[in-house]
C-alpha cells in the first residue's frame, strides 16, 4: 500500500513539473511592427572634435545586421573601410585612422538594422560626427532615371567631387557619397559650402571609380553650389530652405565601351542554328561553315541575330557543326569560330505546319501571309487556288505569290469586307529538308478600311534637329512603327492603325544618326533627349490628333 501510494505521488509530481516547464506565452496582440531604436551613443550623436576610434550604439532590443557591407555607407568614404560589430543589442563600429580633418562624417546603415524578433527595418539610421569645430549642415537632394527608358534607377551611387578636376571620377575617391532608394532619389545631407561636380555610378566593382566599361554612369553638364537660404511665407514664418532639391541625373553606358560580340549561340533543331551579337551594328556579320555544306541564312535588320539553316541532310546529322563568323566591332574586323553541338538522337525534323497570320480577317493594306514554321524550298502554284464568295458560290480568281524563308505572302485585289478561301493542296509546298505540307483550307475576309483609325502628331513649336517618333504597344517593348520627323517640320502621320491603346517614344535625334544615343563623358555630351507619351487610344475612323511638346 505504501509503495502505490509513493507511486502514485511521484506521477503526481512529474505531471506537474512538465506543466511547469512547457508553460505557452498568451497568444494574440498586436504584432511588433516597431523598429529598434538608438538608447544610448558613445561618442554623443553630433560630436565635434571628434579623436575616438571607436563608436558604441546600444539598442533598446536585440538586432541583426543585414548585408552590412553594402548597405553601411560612409561619406566622406575612405580606402578602409570600418569595421561592425554586433553583440546582442549593441553595434561596435571601428573607423580606419584616415579620417580627414575638420570634416563632418556620416555613417548611413541603410536597411542594415533590423530587430531580431520581427525584422523591423530602421530605415537609414545615420550618425553623424566632425573631426572639426562645427557641423556641415548644407544639404541637397535629386533622382537619377535611365536615359532611355526614363525609369527610376535604385540602389545608384551618387557621388560629389570638388570642383575642377574631371579626372577625379576615374581615378580618386570622392568627396561625399550617398544610394538612391527604391524611387531614384537621392539627398546628401550635413555638406560643406563649395562647388561640386556630380556624377552618378552603378559601381558594379564598389570601388567608387568609373574604371569598368559596363558601369551605367551619369553627370550634369555643370557644377553644382549648396545653398542655404530663409523663405517667409504669407503669416510671417520664416523656413531654412536648402538647395539645389531638383537634380536629375540620367544614366547611360558609354557607346564607346559597349563592344559588339557574339553575346549567344545555340543549335535549335538539327537544322537550325541561331547567333545572337551583343549589339546592334550597320554591317552584316560573314558567316561560313568550316565543313562544306549547303545552308541559307536570315539576318534581322540591325545585323544582331543570325540564324543559319541547314539544307544538307547530313549535315543536320553530325553531332558537331562548325561555323566561322566574322563580324564588325564598328570599324574593327573580328573573328570567331562557334561549336554548335546536338545530342538529342531521338529529334524529328520538324512539319511544315501553315497557319494563316490574322486569320480570320486579314488586313486591306498587306499581302495574305501564310507562315510555314521552316524555310521554303518551292511552291507549286497550280495546287494553290484561291477564291472570292459570289452569293453561295466560290468563284476562282488569280494572284500573285512570293515567299521568304519561313512566310508566304499572297498578293491580290483585296475588296473589302468580302469573303475569300485560300486552298492549298498537298505537297503544294517543299521546305529545305524535303517534308511537304498536308492539304490544307482557310476561309478569311478583308477588314474594312474604316476599321482603322489614324493618328497625327504635332509638335508645339519648330524642333532644332531631327525627331525619331516610334509608336509603340502601350508597354514601350514592341515598334509598331517608326517614322522621322524632319528638321523644322511640325507633323507627322501614321495612318491605317488597329483600334487598340499605344504609346509613343520621341528621341531628339541632335548627331543625326538615326537613332538613340547615350551620351559622352569625356567630351561633356549628355544622351540623346526622349520623351513618353502613354495612353494613346486609336479608335476606328477617327483621325487623332495628339500635340506633344519637345524631348529635353
Amino acid at each position: 500500500m505504501q509503495n502505490r501510494l509513493i507511486k502514485f505521488t511521484a506521477v503526481v509530481i512529474t505531471l506537474f513539473l512538465y506543466s511547469c516547464a512547457n508553460m505557452v506565452p498568451p497568444s494574440g496582440g498586436p504584432k511588433d511592427t516597431t523598429p529598434p531604436q538608438p538608447i544610448k551613443m558613445s561618442p554623443l550623436l553630433y560630436t565635434k572634435n571628434f579623436k575616438e576610434k571607436v563608436i558604441t550604439i546600444k539598442f533598446n532590443e536585440y538586432i541583426v545586421l543585414k548585408n552590412i557591407s553594402d548597405n553601411l555607407i560612409v561619406s566622406p568614404p575612405s580606402e578602409e573601410k570600418p569595421k561592425v560589430k554586433l553583440n546582442g543589442k549593441q553595434l561596435k563600429i571601428i573607423l580606419p585612422d584616415s579620417l580627414l580633418p575638420n570634416t563632418t562624417y556620416i555613417l548611413n546603415f541603410g536597411n542594415a538594422i533590423a530587430d531580431f524578433t520581427e525584422g523591423n527595418i530602421l530605415h537609414n539610421f545615420k550618425y553623424i560626427f566632425s573631426t572639426g569645430s562645427q557641423i556641415d549642415s548644407l544639404k541637397i537632394s535629386g533622382s537619377v532615371s535611365n536615359a532611355f527608358s526614363l525609369k527610376p534607377e535604385k540602389s545608384i551611387k551618387v557621388l560629389l567631387y570638388p570642383a575642377g578636376k574631371d579626372s577625379a571620377f576615374y581615378n580618386e575617391l570622392p568627396r561625399y557619397v550617398t544610394t538612391t532608394d527604391k524611387n531614384g532619389n537621392f539627398e546628401f545631407t550635413n555638406l560643406k559650402a563649395g562647388t561640386y561636380s556630380i556624377y552618378a555610378l552603378d559601381d558594379k566593382n564598389k570601388n567608387y571609380r568609373y574604371d569598368m566599361p559596363t558601369e551605367k554612369i551619369g553627370f550634369i553638364d555643370k557644377d553644382i553650389s549648396p545653398f542655404a537660404k530663409i523663405k517667409t511665407d504669407t503669416s510671417g514664418k520664416k523656413e531654412t530652405v536648402f538647395g539645389p532639391d531638383s537634380i536629375k541625373i540620367l544614366t547611360f553606358i558609354e557607346d564607346k565601351n559597349l563592344k559588339n560580340f557574339v553575346a549567344k549561340y545555340k543549335r535549335i533543331m538539327p537544322g537550325k542554328l541561331v547567333i545572337f551579337f551583343n549589339r546592334q551594328s550597320n554591317k552584316k556579320p560573314i558567316i561560313n561553315p568550316i565543313t562544306q555544306m549547303n545552308f541559307l541564312t536570315s539576318i534581322s535588320p540591325h545585323n544582331d541575330t543570325v540564324t543559319i539553316w541547314i539544307t544538307d541532310t547530313n549535315a543536320t546529322k553530325k553531332d558537331s557543326l562548325v561555323f566561322a563568323v566574322s563580324y564588325y566591332d564598328r570599324d574593327t574586323l573580328h573573328n570567331d569560330t562557334l561549336y554548335f553541338k546536338w545530342f538529342n538522337k531521338k529529334y524529328k525534323l520538324p512539319q511544315l505546319t501553315l497557319k494563316l497570320k490574322g486569320n480570320p480577317k486579314v488586313s486591306p493594306f498587306k499581302p495574305v501571309i501564310i507562315s510555314t514554321g521552316i524555310p521554303v524550298k518551292s511552291a507549286d502554284t497550280t495546287k494553290i487556288k484561291l477564291f472570292i464568295q459570289k452569293d453561295t458560290a466560290f468563284v476562282p480568281i488569280s494572284y500573285k505569290i512570293k515567299d521568304s524563308l519561313e512566310n508566304i505572302f499572297i498578293i491580290f485585289d483585296k475588296k473589302e469586307d468580302e469573303k475569300y478561301r485560300l486552298i492549298i493542296d498537298s505537297a503544294a509546298i517543299y521546305s529545305i529538308f524535303g517534308n511537304t505540307n498536308d492539304s490544307t483550307a482557310f476561309n478569311f475576309s478583308v477588314q474594312s478600311k474604316d476599321y482603322y483609325g489614324s493618328l497625327k502628331i504635332k509638335t508645339t513649336k519648330k524642333p532644332a534637329n531631327n525627331l525619331i517618333i516610334q509608336l509603340t504597344d502601350k508597354s514601350f517593348k514592341k515598334i509598331i512603327k517608326e517614322t522621322t520627323l524632319q528638321l523644322n517640320d511640325t507633323a507627322v502621320t501614321f495612318i491605317n492603325l488597329p483600334p487598340n491603346e499605344y504609346g509613343l517614344r520621341i528621341i531628339s535625334d541632335k548627331n543625326g544618326d538615326g537613332k538613340w544615343t547615350p551620351g559622352d563623358l569625356s567630351k561633356k555630351i549628355l544622351p540623346e533627349p526622349v520623351k513618353y507619351e502613354k495612353g494613346i487610344k486609336i479608335k476606328s475612323s477617327w483621325e487623332n490628333e495628339l500635340e506633344i511638346s519637345l524631348p529635353q
